[in-house]
């Protein structure tokens, strides 16, 4: 689909939009690590802690198609700008909680706005960018998640021994705010809300395969990713008995390196690699280092530089997926209820990844059901590909 943006890329919106990504990210990476400290001080038992860890999961996964289309029919800026009012205020009044009731409310409060901003951000993308930029620009976009939670996890263990966990929900609502403050001076007003608006733009897509694919495909890559980064640090610690610490700063730096996939999708499009391509080869890639991730029999440095090439080959598959959703919306109109049905998947997986992981784990009595749990996952996203191959050739 066209854009019919005649303006000149903004990219400082562009960039204040990313900004507001990570700041999201942050707060999805301020509470692992600051998990245990959590519970002692406020009492919270293993379940509400299970809670505080998957509410943002569990809200995306609910209200994502909902939220995208909301943001189609109010406006991208006004929804974007609720949601980090949502998230400033839920972080600051959760820093200052007591009571563990009061702290899982706000995190609820953040979830929204977490839901909201991420579900925006990608419409207000397409909406400042034209056609010719968009590779650049959503491939910037996909790095949101592992910036924010790489700096988080690195930022972490210093905050955390010095000042306790509320700085964490300290300084992530800081970030948040600088996000709101410049999204309002930088960002185009939402054109005038028109009298009659469209109807069943959810209801559109939904009768569209394109959709349906990249939503899967967001679901299945997040499963995977969230799965091995999930349980990196505690596998580091537990198993391979390094420092705690250590430990977080090595996830946080495989982290970061998804953003070097984020980063080559766009220039491999641009090159001549479709877009089901860049999916194929980047899931082929996670399904094979899976298997040497997890081998008892490879030194932990071969395992982890594994990691990092898992990582780094993972994160074409966001982007391209970024790339791919506003090129087989409908109108401009779709843009962020496609966006929010591919944020519905990036959430189911994130939700469903690591229990099931720990369900077979458990079952098996060790990590080697991982690798054909993850290559499973990979399978299935080179099918996905396949398909999403198939829609390129019938455009």
């Amino acid at each position: 689909m066209p854009n019919a943006n005649l303006r000149p890329t903004q990219w400082l919106a562009v960039l204040t939009v990313l900004l507001a990504g990570v700041s999201m990210a942050m707060h999805v990476g301020k509470v692992p690590p600051a998990a245990a400290q959590v519970s002692t001080d406020l009492g919270m038992s293993l379940v509400a802690v299970g809670w505080l860890l998957s509410l943002f999961a569990l809200l995306g996964a609910a209200t994502g198609s909902f939220v995208g289309r909301l943001v189609d029919r109010l406006g991208q800026k006004r929804t974007l700008l609720f949601g980090l009012s949502c998230t400033v205020l839920g972080s600051l009044a959760g820093a200052f909680a007591q009571a563990t009731p009061l702290l899982l409310a706000t995190r609820a409060l953040e979830g929204i706005g977490f839901v909201s901003v991420v579900v925006a951000a990608p419409a207000l993308i397409f909406r400042e960018c034209q056609a010719k930029d968009h590779r650049l620009a959503f491939g910037l976009w996909s790095t949101w998640m592992p910036v924010g939670a790489a700096f988080m996890m690195a930022l972490s263990p210093t905050l955390l021994m010095l000042f306790g966990w509320r700085a964490n929900w300290l300084v992530a609502s800081a970030l948040t705010l600088a996000a709101l403050v410049l999204s309002l001076l930088l960002i185009s007003p939402d054109a005038a809300l028109q009298a009659q608006r469209p109807r069943g733009r959810l209801r559109d897509l939904v009768k569209l395969p394109t959709p349906w694919i990249l939503a899967a495909c967001f679901c299945f890559y997040s499963m995977s990713f969230q799965t091995v980064f999930g349980f990196l640090p505690s596998y580091l610690v537990q198993e391979q008995a390094l420092d705690p610490a250590l430990a977080a700063r090595l996830t946080a730096l495989a982290l970061l390196l998804n953003v070097v996939g984020n980063l080559s999708a766009g220039p491999l499009i641009r090159l001549g690699m479709a877009r089901w391509q860049v999916i194929f080869m980047a899931a082929l890639a996670m399904g094979l280092c899976a298997w040497g991730i997890f081998a008892d029999e490879l030194p932990l440095a071969a395992r982890y530089g594994l990691c990092l090439l898992f990582s780094a080959m993972g994160g074409l598959i966001p982007a391209a997926i970024f790339i791919a959703a506003p090129a087989f919306a409908p109108t401009p109109a779709h843009v962020g209820t496609i966006g929010g049905m591919i944020v519905q998947g990036l959430s189911i997986g994130q939700l469903a990844g690591p229990p099931t992981l720990a369900f077979l784990v458990h079952r098996v009595g060790s990590w080697g059901a991982a690798p054909y749990f993850i290559s499973t996952l990979a399978l299935i996203c080179l099918l996905l590909a396949l398909a999403l191959k198939r829609q390129e050739r019938l455009r």
